[in-house]
């Protein structure tokens, strides 16, 4: 509806490997879990043009959940407007299923809002065009701790075991631009919607801690992964300087949680330890990865920009294992 304002349009679709990765079924056909949706926004052209959005998507198998949520994929749901980021319009979304094809069906909840959020968001189809009524669930900059205060929320990562869920999130604060990796914990069963269930177990990384690898700008993108009987982090250095976006993806560095209910990994020194690294080709917008244990196919996970494609990030295996 946009196509010279909102260029770039993002939903997300469900596919399966089970040949750990070597092929995919419903990797462009597939159920859509979340779409993207063009409005016409009360606004003068060309601020008219907007675009509702589905970024950043985790998946995840809960074993501690009840049956009916064992399924769960968060992702971040947003507007854009003439082409500019719009994050005061927006949530971190969830939806459960008991099976992952559920999640396509299944309704959408607004799970957490962040600094700045736009209560008309509250209206379905007000100012914003909102395709979601009602107030996210909790207003997560507030409900937990204050050092969360003034926090934009994106990027989620979660960690499941038997015994409770695990849900990092990038936090960009919003007062002086630093950019935080934080962590939360929900204890099995995990009732996600109520803020009672949550509590916030700390600061994982700070900008300090990627300036000490050589990064401007800081840490996005967390991952988290059990692999040998250790709960690991992976994330992605942000860098402004160095390739042609003003501001890009760096690969992925991993760390290995020391006690992870405290929020503290490894450490050397003052330093989280770096026990990996995987990146993309040199100079190209690469990173956010997963993982996915298997030597001969897949391993770590990332993705890279190709420009000259209509589907511009693509993903790769590294082959990379822990």
């Amino acid at each position: 509806m946009w196509p010279a304002q909102n260029v770039d349009v993002v939903a997300t679709r469900l596919a399966y490997s089970d040949d750990n990765g070597k092929t995919w079924t419903g990797s462009s056909s597939g159920a859509v879990i979340s779409n993207y949706l063009d409005v016409s926004l009360p606004l003068a052209s060309p601020n008219d043009a907007g675009t509702w959005i589905n970024e950043v998507p985790q998946l995840l198998y809960d074993p501690g959940a009840i049956s009916a949520e064992r399924w769960k994929i968060i992702w971040h749901h947003y507007l854009i407007i003439n082409g500019d980021r719009r994050f005061e319009h927006g949530w971190v979304a969830m939806k459960t299923a008991s099976t992952p094809e559920g999640l396509a069906s299944a309704p959408e909840i607004k799970l957490f809002s962040a600094a700045f959020y736009d209560s008309g968001n509250d209206t379905v189809g007000g100012g914003s065009r909102s395709p979601l009524g009602g107030a996210p669930l909790i207003a997560l900059d507030t409900a937990l701790n204050p050092e969360l205060n003034t926090c934009l929320f994106t990027e989620p990562g979660m960690y499941a075991s038997n015994d409770a869920l695990y849900l990092s999130l990038q936090c960009a604060h919003l007062s002086d631009s630093s950019q935080l990796i934080i962590l939360l914990k929900c204890a099995s069963p995990c009732n996600m919607s109520s803020a009672a269930s949550w509590s916030y177990l700390g600061t994982v990384l700070r900008p300090a801690d990627a300036a000490a690898l050589g990064f401007d700008t800081g840490f996005a993108a967390p991952a988290m992964f059990e692999s040998g009987g250790s709960i690991y982090l992976a994330v992605t250095p942000a860098q402004t300087s160095g390739a042609p976006w003003a501001s890009y993806y760096s690969g992925c560095r991993i760390f290995r949680f020391a006690d992870i209910d405290n929020a503290l990994l490894e450490m050397t020194g003052s330093q989280p330890t770096l026990v990996g690294s995987v990146d993309g080709t040199p100079g190209s917008f690469n990173g956010a990865c997963g993982y996915h244990a298997s030597a001969s196919e897949s391993g770590m996970l990332y993705s890279e920009v190709n420009t000259s494609v209509t589907d511009k990030f693509q993903i790769f295996i590294s082959h990379t294992n822990f």
